[in-house]
């Protein structure tokens, strides 16, 4: 429904979808620019590409050809993944990072790390923690200007944990009113950051 010649069709490429990275939000101009980029996923999963992500050089074939495409390269803020063979993540940090610093991890009330319900391989992040918050922005602030992405979709930016974990059982954050309160610091960091950028900013908000 849009005369301006920007893209109208947004797809979202959720972790694990396909096996592949899949920390991709797409604005493509039309159905058959779509069908294109969903071959490439399968096509990248079964051929891998040599030292890159399979749709790095795709997407950028695409901006090419359409300047008004707008790419957001996709990561969640309050979870952490493990980096692929690729190097990259879906997350702003990745677990290996986060090894180095146990107090980004998420605690319950018995003092364990966790993973969010139905996705095991995603574990909960601190998101009020100022470290954390930074070098969330600083890792994905530089991949943003290293690759040419256009800005950021911000997935799971979200008031309450509920949709992953029940909120009683978090150590620090036993109350949504304290959770939301830690979610809304890291946007106050992570936002401004990549807006001083020069890049889009878009929060999930859950």
């Amino acid at each position: 429904g849009r005369d301006d010649g920007e893209a109208a069709l947004v797809v979202g490429v959720a972790d694990g979808l396909l096996d592949v990275a899949g920390q991709l939000l797409l604005a493509a101009s039309g159905p058959a620019q779509l069908a294109e980029v969903l071959d490439d996923l399968v096509d990248g999963r079964r051929h891998p590409g040599q030292g890159r992500h399979p749709l790095e050089a795709r997407l950028r074939g695409l901006k090419g050809a359409n300047p008004h495409l707008t790419v957001l390269l996709y990561k969640n803020l309050s979870g952490m993944v493990a980096r692929d063979a690729y190097g990259f993540t879906t997350t702003g940090v990745s677990t290996q990072e986060a090894d180095a610093h146990p107090d980004w991890y998420l605690l319950n009330t018995s003092g364990q790390r966790f993973t969010f319900n139905g996705y095991p391989w995603i574990w909960a992040a601190d998101v009020g923690s100022p470290s954390y918050q930074q070098t969330w922005a600083e890792n994905v602030l530089g991949q943003v200007r290293a690759e040419g992405w256009d800005g950021v979709f911000i997935d799971d930016v979200n008031p309450t944990i509920s949709p992953h974990y029940d909120p009683a059982g978090l150590a620090r954050y036993p109350t949504d009113a304290q959770y939301a309160a830690a979610t809304r610091s890291a946007v106050a960091t992570i936002g401004p950051a990549l807006r001083s950028a020069g890049k889009v900013a878009i929060a999930n908000l859950g």
